[in-house]
């Protein structure tokens, strides 16, 4: 089943630039070292409580109307949940510094639009970064 975009959500696409990308993220630090397969399984499991997480928006021929959210008969969660692996020993505000520069990037509109980045190689700490686009969530 596919649902249109509100004005707003539209809105939030259309304004998106490369230097004014409309996708937010929280950084998330977690004391000791979480295996990258648990946090993979982790929202495995909890995929089917938000389906709009495995939706992707089709755009309308000519843009006549706003792009509607359809279920994405290609998605895999591996594009979705990704690991970095940092220099081991690499301390907190480098990790910090690489997930800003991960979170720079625009996202991927062929794709539903969200992302869990998990960076590994701090000493007793995991970094997770989840990201999602204003249009998918307001």
């Amino acid at each position: 089943m596919s649902t249109r975009l509100t004005q707003q959500d539209a809105s939030f696409l259309y304004g998106e630039t490369a230097s004014g990308p409309m996708h937010g993220s929280m950084i998330s630090v977690v004391e000791g070292e979480v295996p990258f397969d648990e946090i993979y399984a982790h929202i495995e499991a909890r995929l089917h409580l938000v389906p709009r997480y495995r939706q992707r928006l089709v755009f309308v021929p000519f843009n006549l109307a706003h792009a509607e959210w359809a279920d994405d008969p290609e998605f895999k969660l591996e594009n979705h949940v990704l690991r970095h692996q940092l220099e081991p020993g690499t301390d907190l505000q480098a990790a910090v510094s690489a997930a800003l520069e991960v979170n720079e990037a625009l996202m991927d509109r062929s794709r539903p639009l969200w992302a869990w980045h998990v960076f590994e190689g701090v000493p007793g700490h995991t970094l997770l970064m989840h990201s999602f686009h204003h249009a998918m969530v307001d």
